[in-house]
């Protein structure tokens, strides 16, 4: 009985693990799409500033 409680402790301990890996290959994907709308958004910035400090 201790060996299919075992057999079941580690198969759930290695689900968790891909859970874990999972959720960061996930974020890491959401960086990635999220790059370009972050790079443009950065980008209007700063031209924003260099135009505000090209008025003074």
């Amino acid at each position: 009985m201790t060996t299919i409680i075992k057999f079941f402790k580690e198969l759930t301990d290695e689900a968790k693990l891909d859970l874990e890996r999972l959720k960061e290959i996930s974020l890491t994907i959401q960086d990635f799409l999220n790059f370009p709308t972050k790079f443009i958004s950065n980008r209007r910035k700063v031209e924003n500033l260099q135009k505000i400090i090209n008025e003074h």
